[in-house]
């Protein structure tokens, strides 16, 4: 597809057209919404530990870029110590204003959900793109 360097040579503005051109319905972000875990635990008259309702999803939200799973000499190169798992690898590029500079996030693309392998990786540092690893847990190879 691309490589940083190619990235770090467009604008913000180039590569949106760029993904609109593939027709990339974009990537939705899905954050955990913060629970605090360190609550002292309620008891019931019983005795019975009261178990918190799951915390519910943070509002997800849909940012401009595409995501492709990775095949033979790209999943080498960009797979590195993941190439060997037994689960197809998708290589997302965001746009620079995408919300994961910081752990605790999922990726949707088309419907797939994709969970990060690592951080994900500010290309060239420039602010323009976000390079994210990750697995489709549950897929199959050639989806």
């Amino acid at each position: 597809m691309f490589t940083p360097t190619e990235i770090q040579a467009l604008s913000v503005p180039e590569l949106r057209v760029i993904f609109d051109a593939l027709n990339s319905p974009g990537v939705k972000v899905h954050r955990a919404a913060p629970t605090n875990n360190d609550a002292p635990q309620e008891v019931d008259a019983s005795g019975n530990t009261i178990l918190q309702p799951p915390a519910p999803e943070a509002a997800s939200v849909r940012v401009s870029g595409y995501a492709y799973q990775l095949q033979g000499r790209e999943r080498r190169e960009y797979g590195g110590d993941f190439a060997d798992i037994d689960a197809p690898l998708w290589l997302v590029l965001l746009l620079g204003d995408a919300p994961v500079g910081t752990p605790g996030f999922e990726l949707e693309s088309n419907g797939l959900r994709l969970r990060p392998l690592e951080d994900a990786n500010d290309l060239g540092t420039v602010g323009v793109a976000w390079q994210v690893l990750c697995r489709a847990p549950g897929a199959r190879h050639g989806v």
